[in-house]
This record gives structure tokens, C-alpha cells and sequence, in this order.
């Protein structure tokens, strides 16, 4: 029961993911954000549902006009204001690269797209303007932009190409020497290699942030190491004579016992091989643990039934109402927004994802925090009922009348519920089925009578959806898919929409600890 439950968990959640970078620390020990990403607290890290969670996460979608990516919070993201608020936080200084030419910096993944690989490039002159292959040499978990178990902050670090000049000023001129630094799990635009994400559906996701090379980017770390240094000579002197008399009893004691240090040896190698096979064995358990998660027998249940289930909207585009009396393929609307044949290619298109998805889950242990392995450096991952609790109390406010925040060009738009129930049909009404009406094994008369209630008290607390034309540059009508000329959904519906959530999955929790669904 509980495995199932995961695994329903897991998918249900796929479409809240994204990953945005919190802490960029630099050689200098000067400590910045990603830009557009909050530092004061008011977006949390505990959850996974779009509000809030994901409000600051910089979404990738049009790097032509946002080459650093645009936000559900602020909008687009600009170049100046964003550089001037990195400067704020870093006490008028910014991050500088090591000696290497690295950055390390901390990636807090929500959830399930907002996994590795990612790949970097740089902009040397700090406009945003042009942009270069980097290289990222310590990656975060995930595999084709997914990730299993999150939110999780993990440790990234990414190189510059040797021989890189960082050219950018500040405005104000007190900093010089500046490099943009962007990260995307999606392989966008120009970036180094082609990720093959699944993540480009509704980010890809990432962001920036600035770094500088500046020789004159000094910080109290700095001054504490040379003070260190400093103290570690000063008791050198003292500690040698005792350290020369230590050397001649060691002398003395391999002269009596030559194999003493050879013996040591050979124990301590055979203790570091115990150990290594210890780790080995535990992560293989954790593998095949994860892996029973999601059985190939599973993966072929889920990817028929999600398929059989997109199908019905589909179909309906292309003028097809497959709860039809006499059938979905008895009749065809002259006005369609797909051809039959569109929506056989769609619908192919969409099994080869759903089947992909999850053989990505199944097969590759980086794309589960449970198997991920030494090779990855996280922290912080919580437990999935800590962040179910966050993500539930999230849904409640937004049901009690949290308004939700979308500035634009982040790539969501809102809902069209009038809409989306046509395409749906009948099944639009399986979300609203109360926990205390069971719905499997049910007559189809109580079924119907059941849904035929909900779908009633959910229409009565919703009103029309006003009708409004939004006013936007052409820039906006490009970028942001926020419903420009759509009816606006208003709180009621939202709400509506919030509770039909927590209800369907309350009632798949009881479902499942029924033992329907083991």
C-alpha cells in the first residue's frame, strides 16, 4: 500500500517541479542569490506545488528577450536591477571565481523537473547579451530533468573555459571584472549539449548569477586565513623539538618490530575494502528497493491508463466526443483545432513521453535521491509526509482565497476551467467525487448521481468567468502564455479547482490504505 501510494504521489506531482539557485559563495567568501531569487524568507522550500513554492524559480522559456529566465513573482528578469541587487547582498562586492576558474553554489530542487544534468555558459561583459559553452564539473542529481524525492539542495559546481576575461562593470563602477553564469537543465538556445530533458515542457528551469575575478575582491574569509596562517607558523617553532623526539621513538620502534607498518597497512586496506563493499551493498539495496517502486508490470498500467485518459481531450480537439452516445468516431465537428490525423500523431507523441518518463524513474538510480549515490553532494531532502503536509496546507490557502501571483512571461497561463471540462467530459467530474462516496465498484446510477451532486455544489460557489482583453507589449503577447485575450479565471474557481485536488487525492489515500490499489 504504502509503495503505491508513492509511486500515485510521485506522478501526481510531476507537473510541480523546478530548481533555483539559492547561495552562490565565491573564493572570497562573499555570498550572493540567483537572480530574481528571494533570500527573505517569503517564498518557502519545504513543498512542491506551484504556489508558493515555485514563485522565484526562474523559468527559461524565451531566452531571446529573458536570457536570464522570467519568474511567476517578478516577471522578467532583468540585467541591471538584478546585478544591483546581487551587490546589495554581497556588501557591495560579488563572488569570485577561484584560481581554477570554478564556482560552487547551492541548487534547492523542488521536486520532480527540476532535476539534473545541467549545463552552464558564461557572458563575459555582463549585458546578457552573448553567451558562451561553460562547463558544469559537479552535478546535481537527476537524469533527463527529472527528480524523485525532492525538494533537496544540492551542491553544483561549474567551470569557466581556461583563458576566460571577464569584462562587465557595475553601474555604480565599483565593481569591475564580471561574469554572468547561466544554468539550465534543458539544453535552451545555444547551451553545450543536448540533455534530452523532459523538463523543456514547462521550463526548462535554472537561472543566473554574477561573479566577478576581480584582485581586489577581499573578504574577512580571506583575512581569517592569513590570521590562521599566521598563528600556525608562529607555534611551528615550539612544536619542533617535541616532534624530533617523537620521530626517534618511532625510529626505535620500527627497528624493533620491522613488519609493525606493513602489517598496519595491509589491516587498514583490508578495513577501507570491508568498508567500500559495506557502501556498495547498500546502495544496490537502495537501487532495487526504489526500482520495485515502479515494476515494468506498473509502468505498462500507468503509461495505458494515462494514455487512454489523454486521449479524451485530444480526440475532443479534433472534434471526436468520445463519451458520445453513439461514439467518439460517429461524428466529426467541422470546427476543430486538430485534424484526425494530428491527433493520432499527438497522441503517439504523448504515450512515447509518459512511457519515457517513467523508464527514466525505473532505470537510472540518478533520478532518485534514494539510489543517487556518493557521486552527488545534497542535503536537506525532507521527508515525503513533511512535504506532503507543506504541499496541503499550500492547497488550503489557495482554497480559503490565497490569491495566486503570476506576473508574466513565466509560462502559465490560467485555466479555462468551462473549457477544460468540455474536453474532458464525463471524466471532468471524476476530481470532484467526495472521500465519502466511493466511486469504484459503484453502480453506474449511484456514480452518476454522486458526480451529478459535486459537479452541482462546485457550480454553485463558481461564477462566469469574466471576459477581459488584456493590454501587453508585443513582447509580452510573445513570452508570456498567461491567458492575454482568455476569460480570467476569478478566486472562486481557483478555489474550486484547489479543493477538486485535495479531494481526489484524499481519495486516493483511502483507496489505497483499502487496499484497492495495492
Amino acid at each position: 500500500m504504502i509503495k503505491s501510494l508513492f509511486v500515485l504521489a510521485s506522478i501526481l506531482r510531476f507537473a510541480y517541479g523546478h530548481a533555483v539557485i539559492t547561495a552562490v559563495t565565491g573564493d572570497n567568501g562573499v555570498t550572493t542569490s540567483g537572480f530574481g531569487v528571494t533570500t527573505d524568507g517569503s517564498v518557502p522550500r519545504n513543498g512542491t506545488t506551484e504556489q508558493p513554492f515555485q514563485l522565484d524559480t526562474p523559468v527559461l522559456k524565451n531566452l531571446v528577450d529573458d536570457p536570464c529566465g522570467a519568474t511567476l513573482l517578478g516577471g522578467s528578469i532583468g540585467m541591471t536591477s538584478s546585478l544591483a541587487t546581487a551587490l546589495t547582498q554581497g556588501g557591495g562586492n560579488l563572488p569570485s571565481l577561484a584560481a581554477d576558474n570554478t564556482i560552487s553554489f547551492t541548487l534547492h530542487q523542488v521536486n520532480a523537473d527540476g532535476g539534473g544534468p545541467f549545463s552552464a555558459m558564461v557572458n563575459t561583459d555582463a549585458t546578457g547579451q552573448n553567451w558562451t559553452s561553460a562547463l558544469i564539473t559537479q552535478q546535481p542529481p537527476g537524469a533527463n530533468g527529472l527528480l524523485s524525492g525532492g525538494p533537496v539542495d544540492s551542491q553544483v559546481t561549474a567551470a569557466l573555459p581556461t583563458g576566460t576575461t571577464c569584462t562587465g562593470t557595475s553601474a555604480d563602477g565599483s565593481v569591475s571584472n564580471i561574469c554572468l553564469i547561466r544554468i539550465s537543465n534543458g539544453g535552451t538556445g545555444g547551451e553545450a549539449a543536448s540533455l534530452a530533458s523532459f523538463s523543456n515542457g514547462a521550463g526548462p528551469f535554472g537561472g543566473c548569477f554574477a561573479v566577478t575575478t576581480s584582485s581586489t575582491a577581499t573578504s574577512a574569509a580571506t583575512t581569517a586565513s592569513a590570521a590562521a596562517a599566521a598563528t600556525t607558523a608562529a607555534t611551528t617553532t615550539k612544536t619542533t623539538k617535541k616532534n624530533k623526539n617523537n620521530n626517534r621513538s618511532l625510529e626505535l620502534i620500527g627497528r624493533l618490530a620491522p613488519g609493525l607498518v606493513r602489517r598496519q597497512s595491509e589491516l587498514d586496506e583490508l578495513v577501507a575494502q570491508h568498508r567500500a563493499l559495506e557502501e556498495d551493498i547498500k546502495l544496490k539495496v537502495r537501487e532495487l528497493a526504489e526500482r520495485q517502486l515502479l515494476t515494468v508490470a506498473m509502468m505498462d498500467e500507468i503509461a495505458t491508463a494515462v494514455g487512454t485518459a489523454d486521449d479524451i481531450p485530444v480526440d475532443a480537439f479534433a472534434g471526436q466526443i468520445d463519451d458520445g452516445t453513439m461514439g467518439g468516431n460517429s461524428s466529426t465537428s467541422s470546427n476543430t483545432k486538430l485534424s484526425l490525423q494530428d491527433a493520432v500523431n499527438l497522441k503517439a507523441a504523448l504515450r512515447t513521453q509518459v512511457e519515457g518518463v517513467l523508464a527514466a524513474f525505473a532505470a537510472n538510480q540518478n533520478a532518485s535521491l534514494a539510489t543517487a549515490g556518493s557521486s552527488f553532494n545534497f542535503t536537506g531532502n525532507l521527508t515525503t509526509e513533511t512535504v506532503a503536509q507543506a504541499n496541503s496546507d499550500a492547497n488550503a490557502a489557495q482554497a480559503a482565497g490565497t490569491t495566486s501571483i503570476n506576473a508574466g512571461n513565466a509560462g502559465v497561463g490560467e485555466v479555462q476551467t468551462a473549457v477544460e471540462n468540455s474536453l474532458l467530459g464525463q471524466v471532468s467530474t471524476v476530481q470532484s467525487i467526495t472521500n465519502g462516496a466511493t466511486l469504484l465498484g459503484a453502480s453506474p446510477t449511484t456514480a452518476a448521481a454522486v458526480a451529478t451532486t459535486t459537479a452541482a455544489a462546485a457550480a454553485s460557489t463558481t461564477t462566469a468567468a469574466s471576459t477581459s482583453t488584456a493590454t501587453t507589449s508585443d513582447k509580452k503577447s510573445k513570452n508570456n502564455k498567461a491567458s492575454t485575450n482568455n476569460a480570467t479565471v476569478n478566486k472562486d474557481d481557483k478555489s474550486a479547482r484547489a479543493l477538486n485536488k485535495r479531494l481526489l487525492l484524499s481519495r486516493m489515500v483511502a483507496s489505497l490504505e483499502g487496499g484497492d490499489l495495492e
